[in-house]
Parts: C-alpha cells; structure tokens; sequence
C-alpha cells in the first residue's frame, strides 16, 4: 500500500465540478482504494442462510480499513487516469452487491427493531440508505462519464442540507453511540424470526451492508464539503478526518463483535439449542436431531463442525455417558441434547480401522469403557459418547472421518478426535 496521500490541491468550476490535478501516486491509491471497497462489496453474501459470510466479509472489511484514509481521492475520479471501463467495472460490482443484499437487509433489520419496540431505529437505517443511495447515484453519473458537467450532483448537493444528519444516523447504527445498536441487536438475535444469538454469518452480512452504505456516504461528505463555499482547507480536512475516523470505528466495531461471536459459541450454542428444543416439541430424535443440527446449528456456526446427540428428557439419564472437549448440553421439554464442536479445517487424530469393540467387555461400565479408550487411543481424542442401547438416543454428526462409531448389544459408542486438539482427558458431564 502507498504512503499517506498527497495534498490535493482542489479547485471548483462551472456547476459544481470538481477538476484537480492528479499525479500517478494519487491515482495508484485511488485505485487501490478502489479496488478494496470493491472486494468488500463482493464479499456481501445477501441470502436468508448466509452460509459462510463472515469468513468472506471480515478479512475483506479488514483489507479495506488500510485504505479508509484515502476516501477523499473519491472525488479524482473524473480526472483520474485509470481505465473508464476498469472503473465502471468496480461500480458495477457495488451496484450488484447492493441489489441482492438490500432486500432481505431491509427486510430483516425492520423485523429486528420492530420486535425490540425500536421502530425508530429502522427509521434511521431507511433514511440514511435512501438518502445516501440518492446521491451516490448522481456522483456516479460524473464518475462513469455520463454527467461531465455534474450538474444532477450539484443539484443534490444545494437541496439535501440534512445529508450529514441522515449519515450520522446511520452510523450511530453501529458505532454504538446511541440507543440503536443494531451490531447488539444482530448479536443477541431475535428467535421469533430465527435470527440465532451469536450467528457471526448473519451479523456479519448484515453489519457488512450498513458498513458499504457508510462508505459510500462518507466519500459522498467528504465531496459535499468541495461544493461548500463557505468551509476552507482547514475546516474541510477536519469534517473529513471526523467522519472516516468514525467510520474506522464502525469497521473495527464490527470486527470485534465478529470475534466476540467467534469466543462466544459455548453460550451461543446453548442458548440456540433450548430455543430450538423450545420451538419444536413433539419429534422424532432423528428427525430434530437431522433438521436442527444438519440444517440449523452446523448453519449457525459454520466455522465449526457440529455434532448433536439426543435423548427424550423423560429417559434415565444413566442410559448416557459422556466426556468430552468442546461441548455443552441442555433439557429442554420432550428432548435432552448434547452438542460437541470440532474446528472446521481440524484433521482426524483417530485410524479409521479403529475397532472400540475390543474395549468392551461383559462388565464393562461405560466409565470402564471410556478409561480404557483414553489409555488406549491416547490424548487427541476429543470426547466419547456412550448411549445404553434400550434409551431411544440419535446422533446427528457432521464430524466426517473425525468421528468413530461402534454398534453393540449393550451400547452405542461415539468417538472422536482431531490433531489440533490433543487436550487429554476432560471431566465428566
């Protein structure tokens, strides 16, 4: 990346219009610039399971909180000497980003308030989009060629005296300054919509939106104050530091809380998981077990690997052993259910010839059998499961070739491990 930009030496003429001079170091960084915003835009996912978002959108919002300072070259676009298709080519791209994550963004952020009995807070977040969207359209008109003079954008800027109340709204949205915190909001989830707590894709994804929408309305600022006759150089570079130092703060928010989600999953997972027992009485253990693990928590936490082992919460619960790293469990209703979690990327520690058969004897307690298999198999197994066979029990697995399974008369074993985690032997659950 560049060094600090140029001072740029700005003057305005006919309409409005901006013409500068421009060296190639300012057009480098205007494109790099450029190009960063652009891959962030990317990143958004937009669909209603935004699978995997976050791990797309957060080192991308990481990329482009390097370039933040250089917003202000926004407005060298027009006498830039990069490519005229290179650059339609980026806003084309931002332009698609905002057509398939607009929709369910509006959509969801209103159901979101509406059920915290904020609908002021969606207010804020429909005003600042449209009012920014407004006149990021007619700035692109200069940009891409087809308003030369800027004559729409001049316009918008000697109408819209309120910009900057609309702009500060919307980053008051997660800043955290105010009574709208929406990155709170997005963390705690709303069950009633199936907005899941600590469901980093959905936050992500949804702060992400906002974080584009800021950008674009602090470019169009920091554009807004050329236009303003009545502010020097001195006073412009301060309303610009102002408001790209807010929006540093509102990337790197957004960045802690994608963490904060990422530590969070031992609560998270258990809260998730009373919610969905809550909500869904009545079924069958494979059927819970395969749509709310499959389909739900492997979904929240895609990060993870998610394995979810169920019993009905009327069975003795001597008919279950368990020791494990990474888990949690919770009774709830007609179920009780335990949910173990292995690192996506993780790569199983255990042989897949591994016979646990030879671990069980007639007498063998599940205590006998679980110490033999720490003492056998070593320190890299992760946990172990044992179910009596006479309890209804169902295990829902997405640890892959990770996870070892054993069928007997007496009991159903699970065992699992990965080379990333050689902890040795946890307590008892």
């Amino acid at each position: 990346m560049l060094k600090k930009a140029h001072s740029l030496s700005l003057v305005l003429i006919n309409l409005g219009l901006i013409s500068c001079q421009t060296d190639p170091d300012q057009s480098q960084m205007l494109l790099e610039l450029l190009t960063s915003f652009t891959n962030f835009a990317i990143s958004l996912n937009g669909t209603a399971i935004p699978y995997g978002a976050a791990d797309q959108i957060i080192p991308a919002l990481t990329n482009f909180l390097d370039y933040t300072e250089y917003i202000p070259l926004v407005s060298l676009i027009p006498q830039s000497n990069i490519d005229q298709n290179i650059i339609k080519e980026l806003l084309d791209e931002r332009s698609k980003a905002d057509t398939r994550s607009f929709g369910l963004a509006d959509q969801q952020i209103s159901s979101l308030f509406n059920n915290l009995d904020q609908a002021q807070c969606y207010t804020h977040f429909s005003q600042g989009v449209a009012e920014i969207y407004s006149g990021f359209t007619k700035f692109q008109k200069i940009a891409n060629g087809e308003d030369s003079q800027g004559v729409e954008f001049a316009n918008y800027c000697a109408v819209e005296t309120n910009y900057s109340f609309f702009l500060d709204n919307l980053i008051a949205l997660l800043d955290g300054s105010g009574d709208c915190d929406l990155l709170n909001a997005l963390y705690n989830g709303d069950p009633k919509n199936n907005f899941y707590m600590g469901w980093r894709d959905f936050m992500a994804d949804k702060a992400g939106f906002i974080v584009m929408y800021i950008t674009m309305g602090v470019a169009m600022e920091t554009i807004f104050n050329l236009y303003n006759a009545s502010l020097d150089q001195n006073q412009i570079s301060t309303i610009n530091d102002y408001y790209i130092a807010a929006l540093e703060r509102v990337i790197q928010r957004v960045i802690q809380f994608d963490q904060l989600a990422l530590q969070s999953v031992q609560s998270t997972m258990t809260q998730n998981l009373i919610q969905l027992m809550s909500d869904n009485p009545g079924l069958s253990l494979d059927v819970f077990g395969y749509n709310f693990n499959t389909f739900t928590l492997n979904a929240i936490y895609s990060q993870l690997l998610v394995t979810l082992g169920l019993t009905y919460s009327s069975s003795d619960e001597a008919n279950f052993y368990s020791e494990c790293w990474n888990c949690i469990h919770a009774t709830v209703g007609d179920y009780r259910g335990i949910a173990a979690w292995l690192g996506k990327n993780s790569a199983s520690s255990l042989s897949s010839d591994l016979n646990l058969q030879q671990y069980v004897t007639e007498s063998s307690s599940p205590q006998d059998i679980t110490s033999a298999i720490w003492e056998n198999v070593g320190d890299c197994v992760s946990g172990i499961w044992i179910f009596n066979q006479s309890t209804p029990h169902s295990v829902d697995s997405a640890f892959g070739d990770r996870i070892v399974r054993y069928n007997g008369d007496v009991y159903d074993i699970y065992v699992w491990g990965v080379q990333e985690d050689c902890l040795g032997r946890p307590a008892p659950i």
